[in-house]
């Protein structure tokens, strides 16, 4: 029975219909060291069958005596655009991806790319591009003058380790560096960088300084920050004498479990531009050359002392002879090393490099000199880098290999004739040898010759993520605080909050706990003053006393009040608004009713108190002397000193500015600090009974939850309004304003110079030394570090506190000004 089965199912296979069949190649997949004639089948771009019997295509490509191999993956291409695309496949690439150098903007330069290349593309986000525009360096595609020298403020590495995670947010493949191209990048920048790659699991793909020491520098880097490190050509680094010195240190690495790579170019000369700092003064004695190892590519020319001075005026490439074929060949055959061309072709002009490097491989080390088996050149140039990729972009793992359901990304190649033509006089000469070459199962190269009839390449691209401190994204945030309702301590409103809040944080990776406490609290339904047949909105104080009394209306000038008896008090609030504002107050019992009104109501209630009016004052509800509610507490991190980010999760009304702002901004920053490879510990705190004389915060003290102060780097708060709005009146109308409501950040004196930093574009926000309002005041007192935004507005404490009292836009400004607060605490 078992042998009629397998009939059938060959049958089957013989039966369906494939797009493309390539038929009796002899495949190699490095990865499950397949070797063998077999026929493959291709459909929807991806491999649906490898078999040793025949199957049945629309296209068939009869690859006799032809290997059948995984396109090859180059992750050193500068190379991007039709020109190089057009010579990569001619040499067996399917992916060439910019990882070096990388882009400042890797959104724009995928969309620029998509639906428009011969083979697939990638970059990284790199920090040589993000520094020339940070200090506008006139060079264009390497440093030439203040990016490469400019010496950092602490602001100019928040903005530029902004602007990398911002890049890898938008799916960039890694970080790119090249520190030789950065004399002037500090060491707390150039690991600042580090952290944030460390942070998205990103490799950081770098050109090291010449020599051990620059090698030694960037492990550093990477073993302190926990960041995936790719050296990038190996033999340029390593020049003459170093080759073998770097391949033992990367293998230590490696054998101490850090994720360390590297790759090399089968050439004995490098390229760059002349006006880079590679050419700096000492370049002689640092490379082991002179004038006449240099090549100016545009004319062929060697150069003299003369010819390089006025060239390295002017500026463009040169080609370095300073390789020995003894090294090159040694990281070539190195097990250690990848295959990476280094190429770019401009016009015509460059590298041989950039057209022939995996042919090069093919020809010379695996047929001539049999000194490299070619299974072990396909891993080189196929499963390596996919590898490589795969922890940060997942659909490399379809690619650099020929299995079922993988990416037919494929190259049919004659292994007698496949040979590099290129030389260093005629760069631009394409491979030869390569008779097919399919992207995404789209034949690109046709009987050797390019078919442009379509561009199947696609971005290498890890996922996007949504910066959590973009505006769109916390306005959501505080409409879904707003939406839960009334958020007063206790009531079915607060526990939905404090439950939203643990749900998310435990989303992001934190670990979450509850503290839960009782306290006696007044659940009232209504609340009213009737005053000759005229109805007054009316709020009660906390504790009240409920039921129904009245009495002859009365004044208090002297206390600011209207009473009423001796039996209940009627007070007015302040604020421009005239509207009813609440009050926080301590949960005690009240021994008379007592409720506010709003200031509008004010004049009125004096009149009326002036005609020996009566009044009536009714506050319907129920007590409960053991209302629970809870402190969310959330924690990520395992040493280091701590910094702790708390904001109130109960209050009055809905409280969309005053409490949903700081949470919107509390959760994003949470969300951000999660990934973080910072060398702190994060505790988040979302405290209820704010409105009860800050029950939440002061039982959080006494729990002995927190740190001791000594333990903490800082206390951050996002106490009232965080983000509101300004309005102004207009004909009895409150309509918003472009201005944003002027506010105060509270904070010790030992952060005032890193908060004007953090916060010049934020609006009206004023540093002050004080001891703040509220819970902030608490942990003061108790001598934590801290700081917080502390302030007021119109709508402070009253029921059209909605989301209009905010913008997307003011609250991504304030977002990224608190986010910057927090990096620049982490540089300290």
């Amino acid at each position: 029975m078992r042998f009629a089965f397998a009939l059938l199912a060959a049958s089957c296979v013989y039966a369906q219909q494939y797009d493309i069949v390539i038929r009796n190649g002899r495949v190699l997949d490095p990865e499950s060291r397949l070797d063998a004639v077999r026929n493959v089948g291709i459909r929807n771009g991806k491999i649906a069958a490898i078999s040793a019997t025949p199957l049945n295509g629309r296209r068939v490509i009869d690859a006799t005596g032809l290997v059948v191999a995984p396109g090859f993956i180059d992750l050193h291409s500068h190379g991007q655009d039709a020109e190089n695309y057009r010579v990569k496949a001619l040499d067996g690439v399917t992916s060439a991806l910019e990882c070096e150098i990388g882009v400042a903007d890797p959104e724009s330069w995928y969309r620029e790319r998509e639906g428009k290349a011969l083979v697939n593309f990638g970059a990284t986000v790199g920090h040589v591009p993000v520094r020339m525009a940070r200090f506008r360096d006139s060079g264009a595609f390497l440093p030439a003058d203040r990016g490469a020298h400019t010496k950092p403020a602490g602001e100019d590495i928040t903005e530029m380790a902004r602007t990398i995670e911002r890049g890898l947010q938008q799916g960039a493949v890694g970080v790119g560096m090249g520190v030789m191209y950065t004399p002037g990048a500090s060491a707390m920048e150039l690991l600042s960088m580090f952290k944030v790659a460390a942070r998205f699991k990103a490799p950081v793909y770098v050109h090291v300084r010449s020599g051990v020491e620059g090698l030694n520098e960037v492990i550093g880097y990477a073993a302190v920050s926990g960041a995936p490190l790719h050296v990038v050509h190996l033999n340029s680094s390593g020049a003459r004498r170093n080759t073998v010195n770097f391949l033992d240190i990367i293998a230590a690495s490696k054998q101490r479990g850090m994720d360390v790579t590297t790759e090399c170019y089968p050439y004995t000369a490098g390229q760059t531009n002349i006006q880079s700092t590679v050419y700096d003064d000492g370049w002689q004695q640092r490379m082991g050359v002179t004038y006449s190892d240099l090549l100016w590519v545009a004319t062929g020319e060697r150069l003299t002392a003369e010819s390089f001075a006025r060239y390295r005026k002017t500026g463009g490439s040169v080609i370095s002879f300073t390789n020995s074929e003894e090294m090159v060949r040694t990281a070539a055959l190195s097990p250690l090393t990848m295959i990476a061309s280094d190429g770019i072709l401009r016009n015509g002009l460059g590298h041989p490099r950039s057209t022939g490097t995996y042919s090069r491989i093919l020809s010379a080390y695996v047929r001539e000199e049999k000194a490299l088996p070619l299974m072990e050149a396909i891993r080189k140039m196929a499963l390596m880098p996919a590898q490589r990729l795969e922890a940060r972009v997942p659909a490399m793992r379809n690619k650099g290999r020929i299995k079922m359901g993988a990416d037919a990304d494929l190259v049919v190649f004659d292994a007698q004739t496949v040979a590099d033509r290129s030389t260093y006089e005629k760069p631009a000469v394409p491979s030869e040898g390569f008779r097919f070459v399919l992207v995404g199962g789209v034949p690109v190269v046709e009987g050797g010759r390019l078919n442009e009839k379509e561009y199947p390449g696609r971005g290498v691209r890890a996922g996007t993520q949504a910066d959590p401190l973009r505006g769109d994204l916390l306005y959501k945030d505080v409409r879904a605080y707003a939406e839960i309702g009334v958020h007063r301590t206790g009531t079915t409103g607060d526990h939905r909050t404090n439950d939203w809040l643990a749900a998310r944080l435990r989303e992001m990776g934190y670990a979450v706990k509850k503290q839960e406490w009782t306290t006696p609290q007044f659940h009232f339904d209504s609340a009213s003053v009737v005053v000759e047949g005229k109805t007054i909105r009316a709020f009660p104080l906390w504790l009240p006393k409920a039921g129904v009394v009245s009495g002859t209306l009365a004044i208090e000038p002297e206390k600011g009040k209207l009473a009423v008896g001796s039996v209940a008090t009627i007070q007015a609030t302040t604020g421009e608004s005239g509207e009813i504002a609440a009050i926080n107050a301590a949960p005690i019992t009240q021994d008379r009713s007592k409720v506010l009104v709003g200031p509008a109501d004010m004049k009125w209630l004096e009149q009326a108190a002036a005609r020996d009016a009566k009044a009536t004052v009714s506050i319907q509800g129920r007590f409960d002397a053991n209302t629970k509610s809870h402190n969310v507490i959330a924690t990520a991190g395992s040493s280091g000193k701590w910094i702790i980010v708390s904001t109130p999760s109960s209050g009055w009304f809905q409280c969309a500015g005053e409490r949903g702002t700081g949470i919107a901004i509390w959760l994003a920053l949470a969300q951000r600090a999660v990934s973080r490879n910072s060398g702190f510990r994060y505790m988040f705190v979302a405290n209820s009974g704010h409105e009860l004389d800050f029950l939440g915060a002061r039982k959080l003290l006494e729990s002995g939850i927190v740190p001791q102060p000594q333990e903490v780097a800082a206390w951050f708060h996002f106490g009232a309004n965080a983000a509101m709005r300004s309005f102004r009146n207009e004909n009895g109308r409150w309509v918003p304003v472009p201005e944003r409501e002027p506010g105060r950040i509270t904070a010790d004196e030992q952060f005032h110079g890193m908060l004007r930093s953090a916060f010049p574009e934020s609006g009206g926000y004023q540093v002050v030394k004080a001891v703040g309002p509220g819970e902030l005041g608490l942990w003061q007192k108790a001598g934590y570090p801290s700081y917080g935004i502390v302030s007021r507005n119109l709508w402070f404490h009253t029921a059209r506190d909605g989301m209009e009292s905010t913008t997307p836009e003011f609250l991504e400004t304030v977002a990224r000004a608190s986010a910057r607060s927090l990096d620049l605490l982490e540089q300290k």
